[in-house]
């Protein structure tokens, strides 16, 4: 009787110990054990947490509490957050103003226009069909005909404070900031604040290039052109200038015999820009406008600006937070996130700066009952590489946002949508991972939602820094795990 009792304790204890080493071997602990093996890694810092969202178990997890750089890991906090804060049905306000007299025999204002901005990054975008067009400036125009005007005796002046004026991150990379995917948040933002450079380059290795035109044209804008002629097909130029600064350099590399390749830039001055084109734009409708256009930045370091009480004549809405979230997380866009950001911030102060934007994303995660301990945000993009978080942190947000379809569907798709569309293309993660992606220099990132093939719902999170190989065999590296994920089948 002995001999069988002690004979079914042994044989249920080694189905314990089997059951558990078999949990233990999953497809996940496989995956991350072979990226903890990998010799590209040897040097690097990576963590990863992986967590049932019906359950709570915590299925994989290795240097969870480890603080990374999360690169645009960070939208998902902010995007997150501003859904929340601000609402998903929330939109952005410009409006237009005058100051001064109408004197209506001689359809004259004898005062300025005034465009108020409200920290809309939508004006002229490209990322939205209602925002394509110039028909803002079409609205505003036909504001200003109904006061029964077609002179304006004095200027277009951009309105831009509700944004303090130092607007980039001091902890942003020089290389990034005069760049299409570095401009940062203004008070008045125009055409995804964005202007192209087309080149043409030479036809060996070598060889120089010619700029060739500048769209939209700006004025008073100096380029030095130190771009060169490469063999490879990618676009390696980069431009180098301050905010508000009209001097650009631009060098490195573009593919060569190209007659009009397109290198991609950061207006300098977004809300003196916006002023200029709504003034070209009225003259062009035939309302003449005597002084030149500018900004209350502009005018305040000329000593030239004095307060005057203000008329509102009409204002334009943004696309909503949800759409906009959308687009910022599906296509990984630094200048929606950063404006979400500000946005989230003016819900307490009447003018956003980059610290309070960070403060307040750090406040309403601590709300919510967050671990703080680990955390630094310089930025609501990622685009700083001063950014820390664990994936815990980042696993938190997921697990609070889990049941919000609108931040669970502006996620992309692996293998299907947005920044992971060429990602894991047949693999098991394809249709079944939803994910947020982060990129920057010897950064990799992703954190999201998982289907398995048990039918779990999965939350989770890598971040790895500082590996020795480049982003491309990185990211490659990855692909497993992420189909890891959906094959866990226990």
């Amino acid at each position: 009787m002995k001999k069988i009792s002690l004979f079914l304790l042994f044989t249920f204890l080694s189905f314990q110990i089997f059951s558990q080493i078999s949990k233990q071997n999953h497809s996940i602990n496989v995956a991350l054990q072979r990226l903890k093996n990998d010799k590209d890694l040897k040097n690097a810092s990576f963590g990863c947490f992986v967590k049932d969202l019906t359950s709570g178990e915590i299925i994989a997890e290795y240097n969870a509490d480890l603080s990374l750089i999360p690169a645009s890991n960070m939208k998902v906090i902010t995007t997150a957050a501003a859904l929340e804060v601000l609402g998903e049905n929330f939109r952005f306000a410009t409006t237009i103003e005058y100051d001064g007299e109408i004197d209506t025999a001689k359809r004259t204002l004898n005062g300025n226009i005034y465009i108020k901005g409200g920290a809309d990054p939508t004006l002229g975008s490209k990322h939205f069909a209602e925002t394509r067009s110039r028909n803002f400036l079409l609205q505003w125009t036909e504001a200003i005909k109904k006061l029964n005007i077609d002179t304006i005796n004095g200027k277009i002046i951009a309105d831009a404070e509700i944004i303090d004026k130092d607007v980039v991150s001091p902890r942003w990379c020089w290389q990034d900031i005069a760049n299409w995917y570095g401009t940062p948040a203004f008070g008045i933002s125009i055409y995804d604040n964005q202007y192209s450079i087309f080149f043409e380059s030479g036809k060996k290795k070598g060889d120089s290039t010619k700029i060739i035109e500048i769209r939209p044209q700006i004025p008073n804008l100096v380029i030095e052109n130190r771009v060169f002629s490469e063999d490879a097909n990618t676009d390696d130029a980069y431009i180098f200038g301050a905010p508000y600064s009209y001097f650009r350099l631009i060098n490195g590399t573009i593919p060569k015999n190209k007659s009009k390749f397109e290198v991609i830039g950061s207006l300098p001055d977004p809300p003196n820009f916006a002023a200029t084109e709504f003034r070209n734009f009225l003259r062009e409708n035939k309302i003449f406008v005597r002084d030149s256009a500018s900004s209350i930045r502009e005018l305040k370091l000329k000593n030239q600006y004095s307060i005057k009480k203000r008329k509102k004549i009409s204002q334009t809405f943004s696309p909503s937070v949800k759409e906009i979230c959308f687009q910022t997380n599906m296509h990984s866009n630094n200048l929606f996130c950063e404006h979400l950001m500000m946005q989230i911030a003016l819900q307490k102060d009447s003018v956003a700066t980059i610290e309070k934007g960070c403060r307040s994303i750090y406040d309403f995660w601590k709300s919510k009952g967050m671990e703080m301990q680990g955390i630094n945000l310089e930025d609501g993009s990622g685009l700083s590489k001063y950014n820390l978080l664990t994936t815990k942190h980042l696993v938190f947000v997921l697990e609070f946002m889990r049941d919000k379809e609108s931040f669970y569907k502006s996620l992309p798709v692996a293998g299907e949508s947005g920044t992971l569309s060429w990602m894991c293309k047949g693999g098991a993660a394809q249709g079944k991972v939803r994910a947020k992606s982060g990129s920057i220099f010897k950064v990799r990132a992703y954190s999201g939602y998982a289907e398995t093939a048990s039918k779990r719902k999965l939350g989770f999170s890598i971040l790895v820094n500082n590996f020795t190989c480049s982003e491309k065999e990185m990211w490659q590296k990855l692909v497993p795990f992420l189909n890891a994920l959906a094959e866990l089948n226990i």
